[in-house]
């Protein structure tokens, strides 16, 4: 049994575009088949000592230039996103802040794609610098920009981020109750993305 809440803490949702919806990976890594029934519940967190992090905002471009723009996308690093329409030689992708511009240095991305729900990659890790023209998802290009999300961030929308998020909780009751499988604890962004999950399906 899946119980979902999917409201949006006072932030509100970002003015981003949808990533396109599609199937997820293959295989469950997890023993499922001890949880005989489980509640999934994703409850509003709003920006707090514990949700606060850097957000990677991408334009993506059709071309190799990027100047044609296709999209844009506001990513919570560690998420499992799925490439849908944007790659048809992988299933999912996520992206982590690695480099932070401590003393003059570069600010740095990993990016990382899957074969499956995020944990098979399918190649090495590409190193990506932000404000340069890199490849990114699939065939595509893109420019990165990381943004702090912060209820103390004062730097006007080009650097704090007001991406939404839930914090997803599974149970081992019908009914969510007793104490939550703290191994399956995550946070998930709200704004309607298309993420790629463990049932072989995409949320």
């Amino acid at each position: 049994k899946v119980v979902l809440s999917p409201s949006v803490s006072a932030a509100g949702f970002a003015a981003m575009a949808q990533l396109p919806h599609s199937r997820g990976g293959a295989g469950a890594h997890l023993a499922w088949g001890a949880v005989v029934a489980f509640c999934a519940v994703c409850a509003p967190r709003p920006a707090s000592a514990n949700t606060e992090g850097w957000d990677v905002a991408a334009t993506v471009y059709s071309d190799q230039s990027c100047f044609e723009r296709h999209s844009d996308v506001l990513l919570l690093e560690g998420a499992c996103y799925s490439t849908g329409s944007y790659s048809n030689t992988s299933t999912a992708f996520m992206v982590k802040v690695v480099s932070y511009g401590n003393k003059g240095s570069t600010w740095v991305v990993d990016y990382q794609e899957f074969s499956d729900d995020c944990f098979t990659p399918l190649a090495g890790k590409a190193s990506l610098k932000i404000g340069k023209c890199v490849g990114f998802i699939g065939r595509f290009r893109g420019t990165l920009q990381v943004k702090l999300r912060s209820d103390k961030c004062t730097g006007g929308p080009s650097s704090c981020s007001n991406l939404a998020l839930g914090e997803q909780m599974f149970f081992s009751t019908r009914d969510c109750t007793g104490d939550p499988m703290i191994a399956l604890r995550r946070f998930v962004p709200l704004q309607g993305e298309c993420l790629a999950m463990r049932n072989q399906s995409s949320q």
